[in-house]
């Protein structure tokens, strides 16, 4: 994946300080339909590993995603607008993305259920 950066925080401040920081940096951009339309994925995933009182490791993963919203690009880009390649372009990027997140998805739940119930 383009753009992943790994950070080490110890605190509660500083995880929604680079929070804030990814969603500043996303992309937008202006259609018919949205005035500040995202025009990119924001995925923050939190893992966390403290000891307990048994003295054993337990870590956790949170996973925060923001996905673009798809668009119609004849409802959503007006045929003016002197961007408007460029704003379709991103459309059908984003468009292709969200598919392939959905067949990933289909693809787990597939798996998911084809495994045996335990007995």
């Amino acid at each position: 994946m383009k753009n992943i950066k790994k950070f080490e925080i110890n605190n509660i401040d500083q995880a929604l300080s680079m929070y804030q920081k990814g969603v500043s940096r996303r992309e937008t951009g202006s259609t018919k339909m949205n005035a500040e339309s995202s025009r990119s994925h924001l995925i923050f995933t939190v893992e966390i590993s403290y000891l307990n009182q048994r003295e054993m490791i337990v870590n956790g993963r949170l996973n925060l995603i923001d996905l673009a919203g798809s668009e119609r690009i004849k409802e959503s880009i007006d045929d003016n607008n002197p961007n408007r390649k460029k704003l379709a372009d991103e459309a059908i990027s984003i468009n292709k993305s969200l598919m392939q997140l959905g067949q990933m998805i289909t693809q787990a739940i597939s798996k998911d259920s084809n495994k045996a119930a335990p007995q």
